[in-house]
């Protein structure tokens, strides 16, 4: 592992970032190269997360006798990895850069250091490739990639303990089903009636504990030792053999609100502040570093191809292997947007009660049925204490 005296140290996460700039030769006739710099796991990753920082040179045009091709790799010359500095010597965020200091690394092309991200949370720190020519007549020209953000975040991204739960639990458990009274307070009850009443049911009271517990016996059954929703409760799915087609969406937002409540129980529930997630991220157990969580490769909803080849003991899809769904297109876009479960909670009762076939989330368009596998997904996202990675409390992109 390589680590500098003058910078901060720190840890891994995967992400590519490319472009470059040339520089002149001393040789005639150079050929031009671009470098390009990654971070594995990912360019954000918790404090204490060692990063891999990886180095790559290619030929920008077929010349001379090296670069035989556009886009050959570069196997000769040598790449060293550079942390980005300020006036006081100090490692900043690109965007401060008016320097490179002292390279964390060199080696021939590909080239990987190792960063120590300990005791680094809260900080963005910036690093480029610096492709070193090998010299000679017509060897290939000097270049760097662009400066390329890493970010270490503070907190643990999937909180030790939280809680949530598909709406098979709460429709058709015998545990789900009892607990679901207790899970419904006036305000909510008050929200839930909105969503039947956009839905085509009847408007009901929530003034009184008999209210409160009529609505918990309409949304469960007679709650049983049998399960398996034979209880005819509109839980889950909005029992479409009782209430008719097309209920799913409300049934998965009625789910969301009961999980929003699961404190009333003394539990860890998600909160409306964390966000929507696409990004592997790695779990900190009681402090310490974990397993990396990829939401993807739990959801398959989200990808329409994936490969783990890796035997790491993370269930993460390969670099360059994944190909995501159309829904994990507009995921990705819900996140890149920094949409959090607020607004998707705000857009799913726009949804309902304007009765619309789709809606704006931070400028990225959802339809209803969209919409129904998000809610699905958030519901799962802490499912039995199991994180998907899918809700994290802070925007990791």
């Amino acid at each position: 592992m390589h680590t500098l005296a003058r910078i901060p140290r720190l840890a891994a996460v995967a992400a590519l970032v490319a472009i470059s700039y040339t520089s002149p030769s001393a040789w005639a006739n150079p050929a031009d190269t671009y470098a390009t710099i990654e971070f594995a796991p990912g360019a954000t990753v918790p404090q204490g997360t060692l990063v891999t920082i990886t180095g790559r040179a290619f030929c920008d045009e077929s010349h001379g006798a090296i670069c035989l091709a556009e886009d050959q790799a570069l196997t000769v010359g040598k790449i060293q990895i550079e942390p980005a500095f300020d006036d006081t010597d100090s490692h900043v965020v690109c965007a401060l850069q008016t320097d490179y200091g002292d390279h964390l690394g060199m080696g021939a092309p590909a080239f990987s250091a190792d960063f120590d991200t300990t005791g680094l949370g809260g900080q963005t720190l910036g690093f480029r490739v610096h492709y070193v020519t090998p010299g000679g007549p017509h060897a290939p020209k000097t270049s760097s990639s662009t400066c390329a953000n890493l970010s270490i975040t503070l907190s643990d991204p999937l909180p030790d303990d939280t809680l949530s739960y598909g709406q098979g639990f709460y429709g058709s458990s015998p545990t789900g089903e009892a607990v679901v009274a207790q899970l419904i307070d006036e305000p909510t009850c008050s929200v839930i009636n909105d969503i039947l009443v956009g839905s085509g049911f009847e408007s009901r009271t929530c003034e009184t504990p008999e209210n409160l517990e009529s609505l918990a016996l309409f949304l469960t059954g007679e709650v049983g030792s049998q399960g398996g929703n034979n209880d005819d409760g509109f839980l889950p799915a909005g029992n479409p053999s009782e209430n008719g087609p097309g209920l799913n969406l409300a049934a998965q937002k009625i789910t969301l609100l009961l999980n929003l409540n699961l404190d009333i129980l003394e539990e860890l529930p998600i909160l409306p502040s964390y966000f929507i997630n696409i990004d592997t991220v790695q779990d900190f157990i009681s402090g310490e570093p974990g397993p990396f969580v990829d939401p993807v490769f739990n959801n398959q909803e989200l990808y329409d191809f994936c490969e783990d080849t890796i035997d790491d003991g993370h269930d993460i899809c390969d670099s360059g292997s994944l190909v995501l769904s159309e829904l994990g297109e507009l995921v990705q876009a819900l996140d890149d947007a920094g949409t959090t479960v607020d607004d998707i909670c705000t857009a799913a009762l726009t949804l309902l009660d304007q009765d619309l076939s789709s809606v704006m989330v931070n400028d990225v368009e959802v339809s209803r049925g969209d919409m129904t596998d998000i809610l699905g997904l958030i519901n799962e996202s802490y499912d039995e204490g199991v994180p998907s990675g899918f809700i994290t409390m802070g925007d990791v992109d």
